[in-house]
């Protein structure tokens, strides 16, 4: 996306993570990353959990260089964590499919709210509080120079007006 707004061939982009360097940028929602597991585990659903112990369990991230993936290693190492510690077995390139690996039992995850919005609600999967970790992903709209279309304009004004209830 951020070449295409570097090449002009899209007006607005919205990316997670990191701002973007040489952009307008706006942070216009702040996404809460939550650890899942398969519903039908047996993982201790009703105490906080330490990082300790969810450490030697099987976990699977999304790729080396994913917006996603580089939020959970910052969010650890805040936490006092290192990413080189995980017991990664999976890297995958979607979140759909980190989600279906999930379910199917494969081991854990640490996923955008947002994205496992629908699985919590159906209990395809459960969500864990862990000790002392909190991960947030920034979300921002990012434009190289103001939008010259009305549609990207109305756009741009409608994401700004409304970033408290962003999705």
């Amino acid at each position: 996306l951020l070449d295409q707004l570097r090449e002009e061939t899209i007006e607005i982009a919205i990316v997670e993570g990191e701002r973007p360097d040489n952009f307008v940028t706006s942070e216009i929602h702040c996404e809460e990353m939550v650890v899942v597991v398969p519903a039908t585990a047996e993982w201790p659903r009703d105490q906080a959990l330490p990082w300790k112990e969810l450490c030697r369990r099987p976990l699977i991230l999304r790729e080396e260089g994913s917006a996603t993936r580089a939020t959970v290693e910052q969010g650890l190492r805040e936490a006092g964590l290192d990413p080189e510690n995980l017991n990664v077995v999976m890297e995958l390139t979607s979140i759909d499919s980190i989600k279906a690996a999930v379910e199917a039992g494969h081991g854990f995850s640490i996923l955008p709210r947002m994205a496992v919005k629908k699985e919590l609600f159906n209990r395809t999967l459960s969500s864990l509080t862990v000790t002392d970790l909190s991960i947030v992903q920034p979300i921002h709209i990012a434009y190289k120079k103001k939008p010259h279309s009305t549609i990207a304009r109305e756009f741009l004004k409608l994401m700004k007006s409304s970033a408290k209830e962003f999705c």
